[in-house]
């Protein structure tokens, strides 16, 4: 690099932010050069956007990491149910789909943001076969009150309107879990899918540098 061009980058450095200037240095077309009001514009509408997609790939990580801890836990507290373990096992391999694809999305992997989305719809499914399954097992199996009244059969008026508020307040946690997880994989799973037309958008209209740089590891 010249003298000349050294003292441009430098003031360019008094200008801007220690981030922004090494940004400037290592992807401009030509580090000899100064930095043209193009280049510093291109870069200030990239920064917008590329904070959105960063968002979105805390989002996924952060996910990632939250299922995995619940597959672990699931896992450890079902070894004698194996609706349980299997449940704990495919979460298990949700997390990995959310995190390889979080880091997918990092680097602009315009398919990363229709995986994440598919990968919170397999998510919510899991959990409705599992919630319905268990609804069943709980309502199919003999009332709680079953070894009292077999004691007790004059207690069977009381007991019974027992049984009854009790599978009435079983279905109704179970209705609450399913929606509550329709309602946060589904609304992640949208979160998802608006992200993959702003990145398909932000590849489209990005310089090719900015987008190189970030693929290679550089951020914003």
């Amino acid at each position: 690099m010249s003298g000349e061009s050294r003292h441009i980058w430098t003031g360019v450095i008094d200008s801007a932010s220690h981030d922004r200037q090494r940004t400037i240095m290592e992807i401009a077309d030509n580090p000899a050069a100064p930095p043209s009001a193009e280049h510093l514009a291109q870069l200030d509408a990239a920064r917008l956007t590329a904070r959105k997609i960063s968002r979105a790939v805390s989002v996924a990580n952060f996910d990632g990491w939250t299922i995995a801890a619940f597959a672990a836990i699931t896992i450890v507290f079902s070894f004698t149910s194996i609706s349980g373990i299997a449940l704990g096992l495919g979460m298990t391999y949700v997390a990995w789909r959310e995190l390889s694809s979080g880091a997918a999305l990092k680097k602009l992997d315009a398919a990363a943001p229709r995986r994440l989305a598919i990968n919170q719809i397999v998510l919510c499914g899991m959990l409705v076969l599992y919630f319905g399954w268990a609804l069943h097992q709980d309502l199919s199996g003999p009332a709680a009150s079953a070894q009292i009244l077999a004691q007790a059969p004059d207690a069977q008026g009381m007991l019974g309107a027992i049984d009854q508020i009790s599978r009435e307040i079983t279905i109704w946690m179970y209705v609450g879990l399913v929606a509550a997880s329709l309602l946060a994989q589904g609304g992640t799973a949208w979160y998802y899918s608006s992200r993959e037309k702003l990145l398909q958008k932000y590849l489209a209209t990005t310089p090719k540098w900015i987008i190189d740089y970030q693929r290679g590891g550089g951020t914003l």
